[in-house]
């Protein structure tokens, strides 16, 4: 928090007043908050839910969880807790790919059109009920990504 000096009239000193009259201060939002936004919205639409189906089942308002996703309100812990039990996902699935400095973090953009053979294989995944196969199914995917990886380096 920064205090700035606002004169005339009433001159007081911004950041301080603001804390002590509205009981918070406007915190600008970082990549992180943004990423997480993106990311809340992704998973919702690999459902093929609306933000108003979303809300519903958060008891939030459709304009709301519109906020989280642009990245306009900054979601907290519990929120965090809530979206990834209704959207059937661990809270550290909205942190993957965002490594280091978590303010100043460079995250990965999200391709908005993804390809179609990935929509197949997340629908293919959603159908299997046992949450331990999926996991293990996607630990595969990510083995054999790596070592192809390796191969054509």
């Amino acid at each position: 928090m920064r205090a700035v000096w606002r004169g005339g009239k009433h001159a007081h000193w911004g950041a301080v007043s603001d804390v002590l009259w509205s009981g918070s201060v406007k915190r600008e939002l970082s990549k992180v908050d943004k990423a997480v936004g993106q990311r809340v919205k992704e998973r919702r639409r690999e459902l093929q839910l609306s933000q108003k189906e979303l809300a519903a089942k958060l008891g939030v308002s459709y304009q709301q969880v519109q906020k989280y996703e642009n990245g306009d309100n900054r979601i907290s812990a519990g929120m965090l807790y809530q979206l990834s039990a209704k959207l059937d996902c661990r809270v550290s699935d909205f942190f993957d790919g965002i490594d280091g400095d978590l303010e100043n973090a460079e995250v990965p953009s999200i391709d908005p059109g993804l390809d179609a053979d990935i929509k197949k294989i997340a629908r293919y995944l959603r159908s299997i009920g046992n949450r331990d196969l999926r996991r293990r199914l996607i630990e595969l995917v990510r083995i054999m990504s790596e070592s192809l990886a390796h191969v054509t380096r």
